[in-house]
């Protein structure tokens, strides 16, 4: 094999484990700025309109509340998939959202799921390990033929 095909072979071999770390970095980002939006950190608290619906493929709904920010941009907040309808059409809901929109915007105190923090652990943990075996691979074995 060329000195190209090993780099080649290299880089994706790497692109694994750096994918599983990022995803699973990014999950537990995101989910730590929810945190310190839902226990008041740069959160501000508008009202809002249901102007929509969403169904999942496994029969839940999410109501997509219209808002308008601190900015007067007009944006909407969806609330998590539930069984029943979270807010009917053409009925008020209260929006939690960052000044700095680096956090999704929370309707009516709908509190997310820890598990964004398990996911992402393991996410990250797939991504290390992986990368860990392929650093040990390359130490043990010649690299080239």
């Amino acid at each position: 094999m060329t000195l190209i095909g090993h780099i080649l072979v290299a880089l994706l071999a790497f692109s694994f484990p750096a994918a599983f770390l990022f995803l699973g970095a990014r999950a537990v980002r995101l989910r730590s700025l929810q945190s310190r939006l839902l226990s008041g950190g740069k959160g501000v608290s508008t009202s809002g309109v249901c102007v929509n619906l969403k169904w999942t493929g496994e029969g839940l709904v999410s109501s997509g509340i219209r808002y308008t920010d601190a900015a007067g941009h007009s944006r909407v907040a969806w609330t998590s998939p539930r069984r029943t309808i979270p807010v009917h059409v053409g009925k008020s809901a209260r929006v939690l959202y960052d000044v700095e929109h680096k956090a999704d915007p929370v309707v009516n105190d709908d509190n997310p799921k820890a598990g964004s923090y398990v996911a992402g652990g393991f996410f990250c943990a797939v991504g290390l390990a992986a990368l860990v075996g392929l650093v040990t691979l390359m130490v043990q074995g010649p690299m080239f033929d």
